[in-house]
């Protein structure tokens, strides 16, 4: 394990480069939101979202949230349903909203 901080006003790119490789290699990172402290993993790497449920000794039944960083890998990852549910993913986003959706059957 290693513990690291980083400035976000000045973030370094060589430690976000190398928390991409962690994630890319199916290993798990900790990082702060604006509420809480969160368990980032490769969401599809099963192995990589298996630790997270280990570590968190969490109920496999139960959701994990993700965190995406476009509407494009929503779609990967979630049923959003008609045009104007898109709609409102693109009139809000970025932006601090949390949605709710149906997994895909197929991710």
């Amino acid at each position: 394990m290693k513990i690291v901080q980083m400035d976000q006003n000045n973030p370094d790119l060589d430690l976000i480069d190398e928390a991409t490789e962690v994630l890319t290699s199916g290993g798990v990172v900790l990082y702060p939101t604006d509420t809480v402290y969160g368990l980032g993993a490769n969401v599809f790497n099963e192995k990589a979202v298996e630790k997270v449920y280990n570590i968190k000794n969490r109920d496999y039944f139960k959701p994990l949230s993700v965190c995406v960083s476009s509407i494009d890998e929503i779609l990967l990852i979630a049923d959003v349903g008609n045009n104007k549910t898109h709609q409102i993913l693109k009139n809000n986003l970025p932006g601090p909203f949390t949605f709710i959706f149906i997994k895909r059957t197929n991710s």
